[in-house]
């Protein structure tokens, strides 16, 4: 019965001592609500590849510009259509 009770508590501290705080979960649910509003449908945008980098990066492929609009937003990142098509060596296509 004591080593039960004792593993009771011993978990039951962990679970306590490892949740995030307040601070974290409230930044947490904004992160994830700003990355939502980001989202717009681009499934009614035809498929049109660009490739698309900044500054030099190494290029990424994205199925349209509004793809590619939504992965800036998400990622807070500003890269910028630079040809039509899928860019050479590119390591795939992101479509949504």
């Amino acid at each position: 019965m004591k080593a039960t009770t004792l593993i009771i508590f011993a978990v039951l501290f962990v679970a306590v001592s490892c949740r995030p705080d307040k601070s974290d979960l409230k930044q947490l649910k904004a992160e994830a609500a700003r990355k939502k509003a980001c989202l717009h449908d681009c499934s009614n945008v035809k498929f049109q590849p660009i490739c698309a980098s900044k500054d030099g990066d190494k290029p990424k492929s994205f199925g349209s510009v509004c793809v590619m609009n939504n992965y800036n937003c998400e990622h807070k990142d500003t890269l910028r259509k630079i040809s039509d098509g899928e860019c050479a060596g590119s390591d795939g296509i992101r479509l949504s």
